[in-house]
């Protein structure tokens, strides 16, 4: 199992736009993938359930992989989050 904390900068949250990024990037793993904020939990192959979260700019996530290519997703996430300017 792999987890990292993010800080989200998108100026408007994670919003559509960023959660249908990082719910299309995770569906391409066959890893367990959840993002946790706060005291909820989300799996993070789903755009309703990232957005259900009301994630705001500045807020913290948490996002845990459990699986065979866990290395792979965290790079890959991490590179959507960087590139997209979604989090940091």
């Amino acid at each position: 199992m792999v987890k990292i904390s993010v800080k989200i900068i998108d100026p408007a949250g994670l919003h559509t736009r960023p959660a249908s990024m990082l719910a299309s990037a995770a569906g391409k793993f066959s890893s367990k993938i959840e993002l946790e904020y706060e005291d909820k939990k989300i799996n993070m192959k789903s755009i309703m359930g990232m957005m259900a979260l009301g994630i705001k700019t500045d807020s913290v996530i948490t996002i845990v992989v459990d699986g065979d290519d866990e290395e792979l997703v965290i790079a890959t996430l991490k590179d959507v989050m960087s590139t997209n300017k979604i989090a940091e």
